[in-house]
């Protein structure tokens, strides 16, 4: 199953295989929690929005067309559930004087928290995630200019704020982190998929009813 692709891995999952869905969540789930630490801006957040993310992937499994990336989708759906938890922060500029360096995922946080929404989507996704361009737009609703532009204004504000950025995250992603989320999901993956009705039923029954209309159109003569 290895070498499946992510859309080949989810129409088996639509399909009912849970197995698929197990390799989905494997390769995705430690991005998509770097991901929503750094749009949240608080790490104790992050993995309940990871579990809701993956159980609104769960429920929506069978809206996904392949239009989309599995991956570009499944981060929509997380900058989705971010965006509906997040509240109102006001935009506070940034303060003159010597640049305060990013030593450590708090100090990552506290950098990637201070900048605008629209700027810090752009930035995680693309420097911690490492979606493209292209990938950015799909998950954001955006065009590849406006992620250019964000992304560049985003990138000029940390450098201003901080000096030096770290090109990879300083965000530590334990594995009883994942296995928390893995196990909050799993009551929904594992469903039961109805069995469906036989042909050899369904057509017994067509035969059943129309004996019965025959039937009760000869009592009514």
């Amino acid at each position: 199953m290895n070498e499946l692709s992510d859309d080949a891995l989810m129409r088996r999952y639509q399909d009912g295989d849970s197995d698929a869905f197990d390799q989905l969540f494997i390769r995705h789930a430690r991005d998509l929690h770097i991901a929503l630490c750094g749009l949240s801006g608080r790490q104790e957040a992050a993995a309940g929005l990871s579990i809701q993310t993956w159980q609104r992937v769960c429920r929506l499994r069978h809206a996904f067309d392949g239009t989309q990336p599995f991956r570009s989708w499944l981060f929509s759906h997380a900058t989705y559930v971010r965006r509906e938890q997040a509240r109102p922060q006001s935009v506070t500029a940034s303060q003159p004087g010597e640049p305060r360096p990013i030593t450590d995922g708090a100090s990552l946080l506290h950098a990637l928290c201070a900048l605008p929404d629209s700027y810090r989507e752009v930035v995680v996704l693309q420097r911690y995630v490492g979606l493209t361009h292209a990938e950015i737009a799909s998950v954001l609703g955006a065009s590849e200019e406006a992620v250019l532009q964000r992304g560049r204004q985003g990138e000029q504000l940390l450098v201003q704020s901080h000096g030096e950025v770290p090109s990879k995250s300083l965000i530590s992603v334990m594995p009883t982190t994942l296995d928390h989320i893995a196990r909050s999901i799993l009551p929904i993956v594992s469903q039961p998929r109805p069995s469906p009705v036989p042909l050899s039923l369904v057509l017994s029954c067509l035969v059943f009813g129309l004996g019965l209309v025959l039937l009760l159109v000869r009592l009514h003569r």
